[in-house]
């Protein structure tokens, strides 16, 4: 990030992963998407996943710390379970509830020791980061809702290539069309970041979201915090307090709460179809 506006840099990872995957969708013939309404969904899609999701982070972690990012960013899977009761019709359990604030609760304390709240915080930062982190809950169930029919790699490429626009146009406006330093290490940043998360992340995740329930694969995204905390150890030699394990505990076991309540509403419909 010291060497690339951040807009800049979220609409180049977007659209090197959105053409990576296409290039997968033209390899393997999936049938291309026609129709404007469609091309609308998709747009609207990447707008949600992607455009209001990566300003609102981007504009966030310039004024507030890490921690309170990462909290405000991991509200998503209350956003999805949230909208999937509203729109896909999905049951809100308790032990369902009990899961997902205690992933919650897990993230909280993964990242205790990088908050750094302001005597005077920029509030709209804050309102940015939750913002994002509720069109990415959107977006989740819009995708399944709207766009099951899409074959997965048109549907996740061109959300990404369609989401880069929007930022492409605030990077010119806002960033003044500032160009990145063409340093290794911001090749290295967005290699990774187009290759592993763009390509290899969104597929996986939209992929997912078509095999389960939108709340059980949200909660998953609680391990992310946790999976910071053990590269950031292994790599980086940064230690890893006890609330932190504490936290990590609390993700799995959340995470399994999530999972149990899905298979209790599965299995009476299995036995219903047997």
């Amino acid at each position: 990030m010291p060497h690339a506006p951040p807009l800049l840099f979220a609409v180049l990872r977007l659209a090197g992963g959105g053409a990576l995957i296409i290039v997968i969708a033209l390899a393997l013939g999936r049938p291309f998407p026609t129709g404007t309404a469609l091309h609308g969904l998709l747009f609207l899609g990447g707008l949600l996943n992607y455009a209001v999701f990566y300003a609102g982070l981007n504009y966030g972690v310039l004024f507030i710390s890490a921690g309170e990012t990462a909290i405000l960013n991991y509200t998503m899977p209350f956003w999805i379970a949230i909208f999937g009761r509203m729109v896909l019709g999905y049951r809100l359990g308790p032990a369902r509830l009990a899961g997902l604030l205690l992933g919650f609760v897990g993230v909280v304390l993964v990242v205790a020791d990088k908050l750094r709240p302001e005597a005077e915080p920029t509030w709209s930062a804050y309102l940015f980061v939750l913002a994002g982190a509720l069109s990415w809950g959107a977006g989740s169930v819009f995708f399944v809702r709207y766009l099951s029919g899409v074959p997965l790699e048109w549907a996740v490429g061109l959300q990404n290539v369609y989401g880069a626009a929007p930022l492409a146009l605030a990077w010119a406006t806002i960033e003044g069309g500032r160009l990145p330093e063409p340093v290794f290490a911001f090749w290295l940043a967005l290699g990774f970041s187009v290759v592993l998360a763009s390509f290899v992340a969104q597929l996986a995740f939209f992929s997912l979201l078509r095999r389960r329930e939108a709340a059980v694969v949200g909660s998953y995204t609680f391990l992310v915090p946790v999976s910071a905390a053990v590269f950031g150890f292994l790599l980086l030699s940064e230690p890893v307090a006890a609330v932190a394990l504490l936290g990590g505990v609390c993700v799995v076991v959340g995470i399994s709460l999530v999972n149990r309540a899905a298979r209790q509403v599965a299995e009476p419909a299995t036995r219903a179809l047997i």
